[in-house]
């Protein structure tokens, strides 16, 4: 019986120590992730910069970024 639960508080240990180096891999994963996304959108602001400057164009959908032409709201008064 002392084996049984010797063998049962081992595989206990084991699990609760496998969730924390997942939770701590969890957690890490996400700065990165974060610390990523503010780089691309650095790379983002400094290619519209100097590769466009400073205008939006269709040119950017050659990058990867999706363009959508934006239509002024209507004034009013104004029917469509």
């Amino acid at each position: 019986m002392t084996s049984l639960n010797n063998a049962v508080k081992t595989a206990d240990e084991t699990r609760r120590a496998g969730r924390s180096q997942r939770e701590a891999a969890v957690q890490s994963r996400g700065i990165v992730n974060y610390r990523l996304l503010d780089l691309l959108q650095a790379a983002a602001i400094i290619l519209v910069t100097v590769k466009f400057e400073g205008v939006v164009t269709n040119d950017l959908q050659h990058w990867g970024f999706p363009v959508i032409e934006r239509t002024n709201p209507p004034k009013n008064g104004d029917e469509e």
